[in-house]
This record gives C-alpha cells, structure tokens and sequence, in this order.
C-alpha cells in the first residue's frame, strides 16, 4: 500500500511541477463519491484531473486525461470527455457490489464526459459530469452512478 501511496504522490508532483505555467484548479466534488478535485490545464483543449473521493469508508484515487470542445461561441463554457483509471481501498461490510470478508484494494478504467463553465469576473469554475467505472480486480463490476458536481478555485 505505501508502493501505491508513494505512486500516486508522484504522479501528482510530477503533473504539478510540470503545470505551473498553465492555469489549474482545486476544489470539491460532491456526487455518489465525494471528495477533492484537482484538474491542470494543457493549453485550451486538453487537461489532467485527479481525484480523492470517499465511499462505503473507503477511498478512491483517479487520474483522468480529458479533451475539451467549444461547440458554442462561449469560450467559458466548454463539454469534455475522458478516460483514465481508478485504484482504491474499500470495506466490504458497506460496499453492496461485492461479497467478501474483510477489505480489499480495487483497480480499474475510467471514462468521464461533462460540461464546464469558467466564470470570468471570479476564479472559480463550476463542472457537472458522469464518471462510469469499469473495475477489474477483485471482480468486475460496472459502476455507473458516478455522477459529480464540482465547485473549483482556478489559479
């Protein structure tokens, strides 16, 4: 488990180190999971978002990379859609998808598609998305009822 730590400390730090020129947000996400959200930018169509989320006393790390459109004229309102994967720790007793004693760590695949807005007078920006879930081990199981609403300060 510290190998999986130290893993995901990494891949945030190095994200971060490598963002610093381009704008990043941080907030919360409120859902079916609930948890922090941070999410930097490459360049206007593309950016990384990790997430922290909690769930039947367990907790869930995502990395996702995700594409950005603008369909409409408005520049702060933009549809993404992603992919990417999930690793977590969970207790059994409170997870109604699985049936094994004792807890167990899940591995899986990510797909995410939403619709952000930037508010240009305050740094926040505001996303509503769905976050279905494939995982892999111990079992498979389809999770579709991640839906999230994220409220982010942009720096």
């Amino acid at each position: 488990m510290k190998k999986i730590i130290t893993l995901i400390i990494l891949t945030v730090s190095i994200s971060m180190g490598n963002s610093f020129a381009q704008k990043s947000a941080i907030g919360v996400r409120g859902g079916a999971a609930n948890g922090l959200t941070f999410k930097t930018y490459k360049g206007s169509q593309s950016a990384f978002e990790f997430l922290l989320s909690t769930r039947w006393r367990g907790f869930n790390f995502t990395a996702l990379a995700e594409r950005y459109t603008s369909p409409f004229d408005e520049k702060q309102l933009r549809f993404y859609y992603g992919a990417g994967g999930h690793i977590g720790r969970w207790n059994d007793n409170y997870n109604p998808f699985y049936e094994k004693n004792g807890g167990y760590t899940l591995l899986g695949v990510d797909g995410i598609v939403g619709i952000e807005y930037d508010f240009e007078a305050i740094p926040f920006n505001l996303s509503l998305d769905w976050k279905p879930s494939f995982n892999l081990t111990p079992s498979s199981s389809f999770w579709y009822d991640e839906f999230g609403l994220s409220f982010r300060f942009t720096f």
